[in-house]
């Protein structure tokens, strides 16, 4: 097949060549061909599932079947590349793993392996999408030597690929290669339940291909890309994004709280950025048209509106086109209770309400739904407040 410079192909041919030579995504399907249940659960991006995931490889007692064998190995990987000033290298190597509990985010620590009988802790610092901030590192050393002071610590700052931290002398830095190829080890070294080989192998090879960084994968990616770079730039720029996913869970929250009546939802009028509802509340106090003549082609002439940007609010609108004379004399009397400053005579729109905006949750995190879902709940109970306030003004005049 002939390939074009791509300044010289349109996005149409582009993609059309990437169809054509769909054969190449096969070199992936080591990666994308299997099965792997931190895929399905969608976390291996999320520092606190890690976390999680060697708090448990690393307790002793857990029923994994490596029993100390991991934690041990982490343990003298760490001193080996410590200064061996600062503690007893003899009490460490010699004492009893099977004494370590494991703390997760104590006084928001990610993870304090500790034990009380040897009077040694490990405190680890997990970073993997961000870097430090608000001096954290400091502070955690701060709090874990007011609580610990007679123990010998050892701080570790893990991050993908190793990087410093910024108090090294203090916070040894140790990569996610170095720890899944500890683990590695330590699974080669001993029987482990099927079931539990499995976890763990699936936990290495998402972290190695997610978190690390598979150099073989790299470079496979890398010639794909270089051969249809213009197709996959056009896919890239028109993949859904946050404000996709969100309108999908606001559109649910809608049919949601329609369905109990508490709402109407239009969605003929709403929009992947505003969508759109109104109330039994406002309705009531706005007379509709006798005939669908507003702005929007409705009969009612205000809405509530979803804000969906980078943050999520919900705004009231009200619009002018069309109103009767009953209209606007319950416009005036809205707007003289809302905005009693607001003396314009002639308008097109007001905005009479706003919730104010609520950052959205992290697109990657497997709380994202759950989290959008909490935060509409918020914006909601603000529009439930406002009008219980509007109708208790209202009905006093």
């Amino acid at each position: 097949m002939k390939y074009y410079a791509a300044d010289e192909l349109s996005d149409e041919q582009a993609l059309k060549n990437l169809l054509l030579d769909i054969d190449c995504l096969n070199q992936l399907s080591p990666w994308s061909g299997k099965l792997n249940i931190f895929d399905v659960l969608k976390i291996t991006r999320t520092e606190i599932r890690h976390s999680n995931m060697l708090a448990w490889l690393m307790d002793p007692n857990e029923k994994h079947g490596l029993r100390d064998l991991f934690l041990r190995s982490v343990v003298q990987n760490i001193i080996h590349y410590a200064n061996e000033a600062s503690f007893d290298v003899f009490k460490i190597l010699m004492m009893d793993y099977d004494s370590f509990t494991i703390s997760r985010e104590w006084k928001n620590i990610d993870l304090l392996v500790l034990s009380e009988s040897e009077r040694v802790l490990l405190c680890f610092e997990n970073k993997i999408e961000s870097r430090e901030h608000s001096d954290q590192l400091n502070r955690y050393q701060r709090i874990v030597e007011q609580d610990f002071p007679d123990y010998i610590k050892l701080y570790i700052y893990l991050t993908p690929d190793g990087v410093d931290s910024s108090v090294p002398d203090i916070w040894q830095s140790m990569s996610y290669r170095e720890l899944m190829e500890l683990l590695e080890i330590c699974i080669s070294q001993t029987e482990l339940p099927h079931d539990t080989q499995t976890l763990i192998m699936h936990y290495i090879e998402a972290v190695r291909r997610d978190i690390v960084g598979d150099e073989k994968l790299k470079e496979i990616c890398r010639n794909i890309y270089a051969k249809h770079r213009q197709a996959i730039d056009l896919i890239i720029d028109n993949k859904p994004d946050a404000v996709d996913f969100s309108s999908s869970l606001i559109r649910k929250w809608c049919e949601e709280k329609a369905a109990s009546g508490l709402i109407v939802f239009d969605p003929a009028n709403s929009s992947s950025r505003l969508v759109r509802f109104t109330t039994p509340c406002i309705s009531g106090i706005l007379p509709d048209h006798d005939e669908p003549i507003s702005i929007w082609r409705t009969r009612n002439m205000y809405f509530y509106e979803f804000y969906n940007l980078e943050k999520i609010s919900i705004i009231l609108a009200m619009s002018s086109k069309g109103m009767s004379d009953e209209q606007q004399v319950a416009c005036n009397r809205l707007i003289a209770i809302l905005k009693p400053n607001d003396k314009k005579p002639k308008w097109e729109w007001k905005r009479l309400f706003n919730t104010g905006g609520l950052t959205k949750p992290e697109l990657d995190s497997d709380m994202f739904e759950e989290k959008t879902f909490e935060n509409l709940d918020i914006l909601w109970g603000k529009v439930q407040r406002f009008e219980q306030d509007l109708m208790k003004k209202w009905n006093q005049g």
